[in-house]
């Protein structure tokens, strides 16, 4: 995974273009971001990449950056 195919793929959930997300982007910032998009958003992770983000690592981070190190490692 790189981080463009991960910004991508955030896009592509959220509905927002690409242009306008970066790792520094704080997602709860996002005009689409509810408590119900997140959880689509974890199982969506999870789909894709393998990897089963906790309620504990959604809440410890903040920007896309941080969410894509969590899926890293």
């Amino acid at each position: 995974m790189s981080e463009l195919d991960f910004l991508r793929f955030t896009a592509k959930e959220f509905q927002v273009e690409y242009s306008s997300l970066s790792f520094q982007t704080e997602y709860r910032n996002l005009p689409s971001w509810s408590s119900l998009n997140a959880l689509i958003f974890i199982s969506a992770i999870n789909d894709e990449y393998g990897v089963l983000v906790s309620s504990t690592d959604l809440s410890q981070s903040k920007t896309l950056g941080d969410l894509f190190n969590i899926i890293k490692n």
